[in-house]
């Protein structure tokens, strides 16, 4: 792709998705929110203005929450055991990944870190 000037270090990486996901968030509730003004003429105003003040307020939101949910995630989750030895896990995921079938592993595993 063309952005590589354009592009944010990915220690940003979170304000980004927090930017993103409240922004289509936003964007989805406001056109519901606004559809009863498709009969007037008036939904692209009303929209405008109910993404605007939607967003302002659920972006500040979206990104202080965001760890804590990322946190909350993390007690309710676990690591399921496949019972897959570390050679069958290892071919497995030479048939996932064409890169470690041929040799790059290491390019792929740097693909999955990222």
């Amino acid at each position: 792709m063309a952005l590589n000037g354009l592009r944010i270090p990915r220690r940003y990486g979170h304000l980004v998705f927090g930017v993103i996901q409240s922004g289509l968030t936003c964007a989805i509730a406001a056109s519901i929110g606004s559809a009863p003004f498709l009969a007037q003429g008036s939904f692209l105003g009303h929209w405008v203005r109910a993404f605007g003040v939607g967003w302002l307020i659920m972006l500040p939101v979206v990104v202080a929450a965001g760890p804590v949910i990322h946190r909350i995630v993390g007690l309710v989750t676990a690591e399921c055991d496949t019972g897959h030895s570390e050679a069958d896990r290892h071919r497995l995921r030479q048939e996932d990944d064409p890169q470690i079938a041929g040799g790059r592993e290491e390019e792929a595993q740097s693909k999955w870190k990222s």
